[in-house]
């Protein structure tokens, strides 16, 4: 969608342009031109999308990626604690916690589910 708006965006101003995709509606116009030197525009590409609560099989799989490590880890360290981090801030890991979430423990002292910046629980 993203080169779409780019591609088809007005070029002058006055005009405006409407994008419809996935329930959401973008209005785009030009700025004036003697606006020319505005710069608080970011390009949030991968910094804006919706949120979804996590699963406890996206969980497991997680914890299931981390479990090949167990044994170096142990060798390290007597306890072994797992943090599983979703970035909010990124749509890579816009996931939310969900009430009485248990993924299946292969032997980590506890594992958490973390929704960054804003929650934290135990998954174990």
């Amino acid at each position: 969608m993203a080169k779409c708006m780019i591609a088809d965006a007005p070029r002058y101003p006055g005009a405006n342009v409407v994008f419809e995709a996935h329930n959401m509606k973008v209005f785009m116009t030009p700025l004036p031109t003697t606006w020319f030197d505005y710069s608080r525009w970011i390009y949030v590409d991968d910094k804006a999308g919706w949120l979804r609560q996590v699963t406890e099989t996206d969980l497991q799989n997680a914890v299931n990626r981390k479990q090949a490590n167990l044994p170096l880890y142990k060798k390290k360290y007597e306890n072994t604690e797992l943090l599983l981090v979703a970035d909010r801030t990124f749509n890579s890991g816009k996931l939310v916690e969900a009430h009485h979430l248990a993924v299946s423990n292969p032997g980590f002292r506890a594992i958490y589910f973390m929704s960054y910046p804003e929650s934290i629980q135990r998954v174990d």
